[in-house]
């Protein structure tokens, strides 16, 4: 999940205006990062990121889905109009991107990832946000978060067949699939706090891998399944699933993880300027380095997802003929 504000997972959506508001309030980050001389953050020669990213780009009172190359900063509006969209996640070819529109007439939807085409809806408002696309393209893992309801739900592709997968009364929130499709990371709301739970799909285990009262959220998987970077109050840290304590990589003020296809990189957000930017830290050093995105939208821009590229492009990169492919092609063709 990647959440339009800065708490760990998202009880209510917030208006884009906070940034402008709060955002300078929270602690700067204490990590090295490479800055020019007037101060601005500055791309490094040696740092070529690899594939797209979508985001979320604010603009006054809206907020709209976004691609680009982090390397280049060129990109393209995937949505537009006076919209509320978040949460970014990529079909696992690249060739679709989905997300979560607030409002009555808002719900899950998927966009061309090339950007023009219509908008095609998954599933309705409240039933289902903070989308996370199978590994296999077959499925949406979202969170439903209606009243008597609450928890997460499997939405099967093509057709949109709901299954639940958890009822926690509570809060089940920011689903985030293991490389391999068995398994689903995801924040639960306690008395405590948030923590972070791990679901075995073959049998619906439930395993909670972070102490109670952690404030830990917004889970991300590596590409090779052996650690998970989470939001740890405002820290960026990763741990790993099967047991062990957690290192912290990005002491500050660092929000909505995705992991680059290459596991070498974790794209994140943060607003330690008073203005919402996207950087990458790399896992290995700590070091942060700016993301290069479109002039138009360089500022209050959040929630980066970063394209599965190669690694794990899924089966839809080869079958062209692929019944899901087909399905959202002809829905987004009639206008969503």
């Amino acid at each position: 999940m990647q959440s339009l504000h800065a708490a760990p997972a998202r009880p209510g959506r917030r208006s884009p205006a906070w940034f402008a508001a709060g955002a300078a309030a929270v602690p700067a980050l204490a990590v090295a990062v490479l800055l020019g001389a007037d101060g601005s953050p500055r791309a490094s020669a040696a740092f070529t990121p690899p594939g797209r990213v979508a985001y979320v780009a604010v603009d006054g009172d809206s907020s709209r889905i976004w691609a680009a190359d982090p390397g280049s900063g060129r990109g393209v509006a995937l949505t537009g109009g006076h919209v509320s969209d978040a949460s970014p996640s990529w079909s696992p070819d690249g060739r679709w991107v989905a997300f979560d529109r607030a409002g009555d007439r808002g719900g899950v939807f998927a966009v061309p990832a090339s950007g023009g085409g219509a908008a095609v809806r998954i599933a309705s408002a409240g039933a289902c946000i903070d989308p996370a696309w199978s590994p296999d393209g077959r499925a949406i893992a979202c969170a439903d978060t209606r009243r008597g309801r609450a928890g997460l739900v499997l939405v099967a592709l093509p057709g949109a067949d709901r299954r639940r997968l958890t009822m926690s009364g509570v809060g089940d929130r920011s689903p985030a699939w293991s490389p391999d499709g068995r398994r689903i990371a995801f924040t639960r709301l306690s008395r405590s706090g948030w923590d972070l739970w791990v679901l075995r799909l073959a049998d619906r285990s439930l395993r909670r891998i972070t102490a109670a009262g952690t404030r830990a959220g917004s889970p991300a998987w590596s590409p090779d399944g052996r650690l998970i970077a989470y939001v740890d109050g405002t820290r960026l840290s990763v741990l790993d699933p099967a047991g062990g304590p957690s290192r912290s990589l990005v002491d500050g003020q660092a929000f909505g993880p995705s992991w680059a296809p290459n596991g070498r990189y974790i794209a994140f957000w943060t607003s330690d300027t008073g203005r919402a930017q996207l950087r990458a830290v790399e896992v290995e050093t700590g070091v942060v380095r700016p993301l290069a995105m479109p002039s138009r939208n360089a500022h209050n821009v959040l929630s980066p997802s970063w394209a599965p590229v190669g690694a794990h492009g899924g089966p839809w990169a080869a079958d062209r003929g692929d019944p899901v492919a087909a399905w959202l092609a002809a829905r987004s063709a009639a206008g969503g």
